[in-house]
């Protein structure tokens, strides 16, 4: 099962969930957000290194992310198949 993982503006997510997280979920991972002057985050990556995750919740530290890390039970793990998946030019969805 994948897992979604909520992270409010200038709160840590704990270095040992993230990593737990990649070891039972590592067909790619995903983030989405908004930046501080409210633009659109998205980053979709096929493979999952601890490390990106750690340097990506500290890039992001300062604004309200949702993580999504897969693990694969349908499809591929083609890059077309990571969320956040786009709904529309305003909306992402993640499930």
């Amino acid at each position: 099962m994948c897992v979604i993982i909520h992270k409010p503006a200038g709160v840590a997510i704990p270095p040992a969930l993230l990593t737990a997280s990649a070891s039972l979920n590592r067909d790619g991972w995903g983030l989405m957000g908004f930046d501080a002057t409210g633009g659109l985050l998205r980053e979709r990556h096929a493979r999952v290194d601890v490390a990106e995750l750690l340097e990506a919740e500290q890039r992001y530290r300062d604004v309200e992310i949702v993580m999504h890390l897969r693990m694969l039970t349908r499809g591929s793990t083609h890059a077309a198949n990571l969320h956040p998946l786009p709904v529309d030019g305003h909306s992402l969805l993640m499930h």
